[in-house]
């Protein structure tokens, strides 16, 4: 009888830690995705604002792919790079109220 218990926790604990597994892997998979199209738009923004030699217009290219493999990398450093300036800025402005 006790055998019997301590098999059905131990299949009890490996279906959690089997779920568990698929739950972290389904959330770095979804902010890859979310940071992947945080970065495209970014990309897609910029690219409107530059024109090169008359051409009108601006293909990305390559750059789409680099930005969905290295999508979570750019929207950590977009995000710190932000909240710097933001930062700053607000630090600037307290100096010139003083």
């Amino acid at each position: 009888m006790i055998s019997s218990l301590v098999v059905l926790q131990i299949k009890q604990n490996s279906l959690y830690s089997l779920k568990q597994k698929n739950m972290d892997k389904n959330l770095v998979i979804g902010i890859w995705i979310v940071s992947a199209i945080y970065c495209l738009y970014k990309l897609f923004k910029r690219s409107k604002n530059i024109s090169l030699d008359g051409v009108i217009g601006y293909s990305p290219g390559l750059e789409i792919v680099m930005v969905i493999l290295i999508g979570p990398l750019l929207a950590i450093i977009d995000f710190s790079m932000t909240w710097i300036r933001i930062y700053k800025e607000a630090e600037e402005a307290r100096r010139r109220k003083q």
